[in-house]
C-alpha cells in the first residue's frame, strides 16, 4: 500500500481519495468503515453522517496499528 504507483501516488492516498470521492457522492445511503491489516477492524458502524467517516478515513495509514 506504500508503493507509489498511481500517478505518483501511494496506493493508500489514492485508496483514501476515491473513499472519500465515493462519501461525498452518497445522499441517502448508510456506510459504514472496516479497516484491516491481518486483522480487522470496525471504524464505524453503517451510518448516514458521511462526514464524520471521511474524518475517519483521512488519518488512515498503510500498516497502521488498529485498536
Amino acid at each position: 500500500m506504500t508503493t507509489a504507483d498511481f500517478g505518483g501516488a501511494t496506493k493508500i492516498d489514492a485508496s483514501k481519495r476515491v473513499m472519500l470521492e465515493f462519501l461525498r457522492g452518497l445522499k441517502n445511503d448508510r456506510v459504514g468503515l472496516v479497516v484491516f491489516s491481518g486483522e480487522a477492524a470496525i471504524m464505524s458502524p453503517l451510518t448516514f453522517d458521511y462526514t464524520a467517516l471521511q474524518r475517519l478515513v483521512e488519518p488512515i495509514e498503510a500498516g497502521g496499528a488498529l485498536g
